[in-house]
This record gives structure tokens, C-alpha cells and sequence, in this order.
């Protein structure tokens, strides 16, 4: 059987989209042991539980603690989006990672990350590093809306988008052997959130300014490779990068679901080719 890989992009809350793909990919291909899955931001807490096994989960987060205003909330000016809540709170204790799981999984993780130093990124492995829920912190640490870059070791990290979005996580896959590549695409550059990184590119270092410039000129990820098989929202999402209405989510996590099913052929093929 070929080498598998699930890759997904950024998107904050649009992410909901990419865990009803990876449910729909689950219960519907029993697809639950591909070789490697890569993603940043906002979709690496659900690559997380999906290596774990721990399926289930990943529908709870999403419908029943990332709707909470402790998670985003416009009214707190220093932390809009609290990722300390979501590692230390949602995956710590309420609905609990396993690590133990996921570092022994055979499935190869990759967690990116953005060097604030270089603007490059750097990838955390669950078979290489040992600290997964501070990979999370800081491939989600999106600036202004969370209020601090991530250390981790002697380096300093945020939003994993920006020096990986999904063309270049793409590259990764096929760096570690994918020869089938399931892309999920739910990638939402608003208008807001490329003013804001406008702004913060202007108090950073050479290197990150052109690297969020770069980014920021990132177009729709489209390829035309007959192993990759792009899954993108086939309707206009009801939500956006802050959105965390519960009602909102449970209706772009059932869109995810939705799309899958209608891609079945496609997938089969690429599946069993």
C-alpha cells in the first residue's frame, strides 16, 4: 500500500472544517494509520487527537469547549484567542491528550512552527520531541490575538501558518515519503487578519517581515499532481477565524463530514490505486 499522508492548513476556527474531513475519513475508509500528517495553527490540536486514536475527542473539543468565550473572547483585548486555555485547561484536563499514545504511534506528526528569528519554520515531531503541547502553544500563537510569542528551548515561536502554510507543508509530506497526499484546505486570509499581520510585521525583525509579506500574498493552494486530492469547503463556510458559535461549528464540522462523502470515489481511488 502507498505511503499516506493527511495534510492540513490554518484557518482559526474555520478549522472545525478539517476535523469533520478527518472524522468523515475515519469512519467512512477506516483511513486511521497513514504514514505521516502535517498541519499548522489552528488544525494541529485535531491532528493531535486523530494520531492519538482518540476520535471521539475531537468532536467534544470542538463543540464544547472551543465554543467557550474562556477560549476566544472580543471583551479580553490582551488574549482574544487564550491559547494557554486550550493547551493547559481543554487538552491537559478536560478531554485529555494522550502523549504517551501519540509519541508511540507509528504515524509520523508535524507540528510547525514559526521562528520569529528567521521566519522559517520548524517542525515538532511526536517521534523526535517530547514536549507536544508546547509544539501546540506556539503553532497556534497567532500575534495580537494571542498575547506572546512561545519559547521553547533557546528559540521563540509563533503562528505555524505563517512560515508553513499549506504549500509548504505540502513539501514536507513528500519530504518524509508520502506518495498519496490528502490536502484539507480551509484557509481564511480575511481582510482583518492581513491588516493586523500588516501592522505586527512592522515591529518585527527583517527576516519574519518578509515572511508574513510573503504570506500574506499566499494564493489558494491548487495543485495538479494525480496523488493529491484537495478537500476544500464546497460551500461558503457560516463562520470565520474568531467565529466560535457553537452552532456555527457544528455546522462547518457536518460540511467537512459532508464533503468527504461526496469526494468517495475520488478517494477510494487514491486509496486503493
Amino acid at each position: 500500500m502507498k505511503k499516506i499522508a493527511i495534510v492540513t492548513s490554518e484557518g482559526g476556527m474555520s478549522c472545525a472544517y478539517s476535523a469533520g474531513v478527518i472524522l468523515a475519513l475515519v469512519e467512512k475508509f477506516n483511513l486511521v494509520n497513514p504514514h505521516v500528517v502535517v498541519g499548522s495553527s489552528g488544525s494541529t490540536g485535531t491532528l493531535a487527537y486523530y494520531v492519538a486514536g482518540q476520535y471521539e475527542s475531537i468532536k467534544n473539543i470542538w463543540e464544547n469547549f472551543m465554543t467557550s468565550k474562556r477560549f476566544i473572547s472580543f471583551t479580553r483585548f490582551n488574549k482574544i484567542v487564550d491559547m494557554d486555555y486550550l493547551v493547559d485547561d481543554i487538552l491537559k484536563k478536560c478531554d485529555v491528550l494522550d502523549i504517551e499514545k501519540i509519541k508511540s504511534s507509528k504515524i509520523k506528526l508535524f507540528i510547525s512552527a514559526t521562528n520569529i528569528e528567521t521566519g522559517k519554520p520548524d517542525y515538532f515531531s511526536n517521534q523526535a520531541e517530547a514536549g507536544v503541547f508546547e509544539a501546540l502553544r506556539a503553532s497556534g500563537a497567532t500575534p495580537v490575538f494571542y498575547n506572546r510569542p512561545v519559547k521553547i528551548k533557546d528559540r521563540t515561536y509563533i503562528d505555524g501558518a505563517i512560515g508553513a502554510p499549506l504549500a509548504i507543508n505540502v513539501e514536507k509530506a513528500k519530504q518524509e515519503g508520502a506518495e498519496v497526499i490528502f490536502v484539507i484546505d480551509n484557509s481564511n486570509h480575511s481582510f482583518v487578519s492581513n491588516v493586523v499581520l500588516r501592522v505586527y510585521s512592522l515591529f518585527t525583525g527583517k527576516a519574519l517581515r518578509e515572511q508574513i509579506q510573503r504570506y500574506r500574498r499566499e494564493k489558494k493552494y491548487e495543485s495538479d499532481d494525480k496523488q493529491v486530492l484537495v478537500i476544500s469547503p464546497s460551500i461558503q463556510l457560516p463562520i470565520h477565524t474568531l467565529d466560535n458559535n457553537r452552532d456555527h461549528v457544528i455546522r462547518t464540522i457536518q460540511i467537512g463530514y459532508d464533503d468527504v462523502v461526496r469526494k468517495s470515489d475520488q478517494i477510494k481511488e487514491l486509496l486503493f490505486i
